[in-house]
């Protein structure tokens, strides 16, 4: 079985890297894909 996650955002420019970082390093072969949903943030999430 695969694995799709979404992550939604608000600003979270500080640690949405570390968070990919962790995911990229520790994930399986069973994540498909990851999707970030960036809701309205006033930083630099994007």
């Amino acid at each position: 079985m695969q694995v799709s996650l979404i992550i939604p955002t608000y600003n979270e420019e500080k640690t949405i890297g570390k968070l990919l970082s962790h995911l990229e390093t520790y994930g399986d072969d069973r994540l498909l894909e990851i999707i970030i949903v960036v809701g309205g943030s006033n930083d630099r999430t994007v």
